[in-house]
């Protein structure tokens, strides 16, 4: 540990929806307002994403600039600024499943973990747990805090429990003890109108180890006299049940109405005027890791008794103040004392007041921080705290995968093989693209284990691949959930909302009409008496693509060209939100070896249309071409992939047969891996035509330059994001210009070898490997906020 370390607090126990203010949150709370208050030994102080934010925070947390969500990226941050240790201050929050211990980007070896513990109560009794499960997660968490490189425990009494129950090193444990709040003080106090005499005040809770009921019969043991000038109040969040089983307890023990009040949950307000107005404080637990009323209650001048078990003798350290908890006449005895004898009192005070400055949280804070030292233990192998640019990125990717045949499956594996090299991957395929194929040395995931098992917080990026399909059904739901890096292999996308309304709503015109209003608002005037709002023409034609509530939902946009950037820059409109925008170039695989030495058909030629086939890919108007020059060369033209719908095979098939070339055209159905690389290698040429575009970059093209087959297409982005003479960019689908080119290339052997070694140079200049360290410098820039587009 060196003097310039300073700690990242864990602030999540300050998040329990019931919890929050009470016990271990205002501890955390409160310890955390003293450190910050030193000003020099805090550098975060961070919350769990997923769970709420804690409304009830001091303005001195509420307002401090360290105050974040515990992300990859603010962490990373801090680490960047010097060394620092991850403080859990709460190590079993397991109210959700998003309760992480310590989140994967914290732990590990780029800091040393420090560990506060309040007690072992559910390992000496699990029946404290609420399930199986629970009593397993506790377990695990208890592996955590023995294995932590310095445990702060808030009682001897805690700190020997760990030593003798876990075998933690006592050198890396260290009694820091507890405290009240500087707002806890003597005062005028100001009651809620059923207390109405003095009080015997306990701050309790619902459960069997607060001894509440034993503490309801000691007091009704006192003399008549003195119940006849105090009430007992009893102060806790309660149960129904429990409330009606004390008052039925109270009536046995012959307690008449207005002798004991339970008030139920109080705030932090009318708590503190209890403890002023208190005659004495009585705390008649059986098992408590510190005691927390007990520092509150002296803080308020207050006299206090206590069991003597556990860590509550340790406060005030005076054995006269103690009874035997399981002893109801001692217990009355000792409250007895403290009520009528004022000598006894006076030493309550005096032991209080003795005791008082020892529990404060600027004193707890000053012993938390002089026990860092104990840092300088040998941490087992930890490295001191790096920055992000020294480790490797954390990246989510959520899409479909290889086997699924898709563009966007294809691509992503080619990405991920690539990107796990130089960063650490976890692949989350979408359940309705899920295959047993999908695995290998990736950890391969279901999506929407994301906010469940997975923390989204814990990823420096999460990448959402998007294209114009059914595969991205969960994609869209966890990006509107989760933002991350949106990565746009379509960007118009009405295809895909049509596929989402119709799987996921109940109503898909009433969910479409409710998206087109939210999101383009006036640009569609006549909205209302739209009949078919998912019509692609009608859509196109209003400028409507649909990627806009996509893009509200993230932090950055991916594009792979020039022509998808301007159809995004588009469709936000010109008031509309402008993510930083990421392009990078469109990459190409590296053929498998053997590919390279396959023999290139060259008699008779082979003409290739690669990728799905329909009438948007303009099939058979290559089919036309193909008839008109089929008089002057002997090539063969061959569709290799699905045909959608498959009855259109037949229309195609027809219209060869109508034009005479019949017999020279063929469907190869879907294709494996190995097949269509050969037929990409044999073809003398590959075709990929579009009617209509949706800003994609076709992988088909990549990959028939990457085997150094010549390309022809009509895709815009061919005639923008491509080397003059990487391919033949076709300007339209008008008669002659496609033919000419076909014609061209399979009879001009020099204009073939031209065209292919231009291909093959432009797929060699943009592997995948590229891509990847592109990628990682992009979102580098991105999560250092160096971004604006790039």
């Amino acid at each position: 540990m060196t003097a310039a370390m300073r700690l990242v607090l864990d602030l999540q126990a300050c998040q329990d929806v019931r919890n929050g203010d009470r016990g271990i949150g205002r501890y955390v709370a409160g310890l955390a307002e003293a450190l910050h208050r030193r000003g020099d030994a805090v550098a975060a102080m961070v919350l769990n994403p997923q769970l709420p934010f804690p409304g009830h925070l001091d303005g001195e947390l509420l307002d401090s600039p360290l105050l974040s969500w515990n992300t990859a990226g603010a962490i990373a941050s801090s680490a960047s600024q010097g060394d620092v240790a991850y403080h859990l201050m709460s190590p079993f929050e397991m109210s959700t499943p998003g309760c992480v211990a310590v989140p994967y980007h914290a732990l590990g070896e780029s800091t040393p973990l420090v560990a506060t513990l309040y007690d072992l109560i559910p390992l000496r009794d699990p029946s404290v747990l609420p399930d199986a499960d629970a009593v397993r997660r506790y377990r695990q968490r208890l592996e955590l805090v023995r294995t932590a490189d310095l445990l702060l425990c808030i009682s001897e009494h805690t700190r020997q429990d760990a030593i003798r129950r876990l075998g933690v090193d006592p050198s890396r444990s260290v009694n820091v003890g507890g405290g009240a709040s500087p707002r806890f003080g003597p005062g005028v106090p100001a009651l809620p109108p059923e207390v109405r005499r003095r009080i015997v005040l306990c701050v309790s809770g619902g459960v069997p180890r607060k001894n509440t009921e034993r503490l309801i019969s000691a007091y009704a043991q006192l003399p008549e006299s003195l119940r006849a000038a105090h009430q007992l109040v009893v102060a806790c969040d309660l149960h129904p049940d429990t409330r009606a089983a004390w008052s039925r307890h109270a009536q046995h023990e012959g307690l008449r109405d207005g002798e004991m009040v339970l008030t139920g949950f109080v705030s932090d307000d009318t708590l503190l005027s209890l403890y002023r107005s208190a005659a004495l404080v009585v705390m008649p637990s059986l098992d408590e890791g510190f005691g927390l009323p007990v520092a509150e209650a002296i803080a308020c001048d207050r006299p206090v008794i206590t069991s003597n078990l556990s860590a509550l003798p340790e406060i005030l350290d005076m054995p006269e103040s103690t009874f035997d908890p399981y002893d109801v006449a001692d217990m009355s005895r000792v409250m007895q004392r403290a009520l009528a004898d004022e000598g006894f009192r006076d030493r309550l005070l005096d032991a209080g007041r003795r005791a008082q400055p020892h529990n404060t949280w600027d004193a707890v804070a000053e012993r938390m921080v002089s026990s860092l030292q104990r840092l300088d233990v040998p941490r087992r192998g930890r490295r001191v705290a790096v920055s992000r640019r020294e480790r490797r990125m954390r990246i989510a990717l959520v899409g479909p995968m290889p086997p699924v045949k898709s563009g966007v499956a294809d691509y992503n594996g080619r990405t991920v093989s690539a990107l796990s090299r130089l960063a650490d991957v976890d692949v989350l395929v979408p359940p309705e693209v899920a295959h047993p194929g999908h695995g290998g040395p990736l950890q391969t995931l279901r999506s929407p284990a994301l906010g469940r098992t997975l923390d989204p917080a814990g990823y420096d990026a999460l990448l959402y691949t998007f294209g114009n399909s059914e595969h991205h059904l969960t994609t869209y739901d966890l990006a509107h959930r989760y933002p991350g890096v949106l990565w746009l292999h379509d960007v118009r996308l009405s295809g895909f909302h049509a596929n989402y309304a119709h799987e996921r709503t109940n109503d898909p015109a009433r969910w479409m009409r409710k998206l087109l209003r939210d999101t383009y608002g006036a640009q569609i005037p006549d909205l209302d008496n739209v009949e078919d709002l998912f019509e692609r023409a009608w859509l196109h034609h209003n400028g409507v693509f649909l990627s806009r509530s996509l893009v509200r939902a993230s932090r950055a946009v991916i594009v792979n060209s020039r022509f998808a950037e301007q159809l995004y820059r588009l469709d936000q409109g010109p008031d509309g939100v402008q993510r930083p925008l990421i392009r990078l170039p469109f990459a190409a695989p590296v053929p498998p070896a053997h590919i390279h030495a396959l023999q290139r058909d060259t008699s008779p030629p082979l003409i290739v249309s690669a990728g799905s086939v329909d009438w948007i890919k303009g099939s058979d108007r290559l089919i036309e071409a193909f008839a008109r020059i089929a008089n002057r060369t002997p090539a063969q033209l061959v569709f290799v992939g699905v045909v959608v719908p498959p009855q259109y095979q037949a229309e195609l098939q027809a219209l060869a047969d109508r034009l005479g070339v019949g017999d020279r055209v063929s469907f190869t159905g879907r294709s494996d891996e190995e097949d269509w690389w050969e037929y990409l290698r044999r073809a003398t040429v590959a075709v990929q035509l579009r009617r209509l575009t949706n800003g994609e970059t076709s992988g088909a093209v990549a990959d028939a330059q990457a085997v150094g087959t010549p390309v022809i297409t009509n895709l815009v982005n061919a005639r923008i994001d491509y080397p003059e003479g990487a391919l033949v960019a076709l300007d339209s689908l008008a008669e002659g210009e496609l033919e000419g080119a076909l014609l061209r290339l399979v009879s001009d052997r020099a204009v073939w070898q031209r065209q292919s070694a231009a291909g093959l140079a432009h797929a060699r200049s943009a592997p995948f490997d590229r891509l990847a360290s592109l990628l990682l410098e992009r979102l580098d820039a991105l999560l250092s906020g160096r971004l604006e587009s790039a």
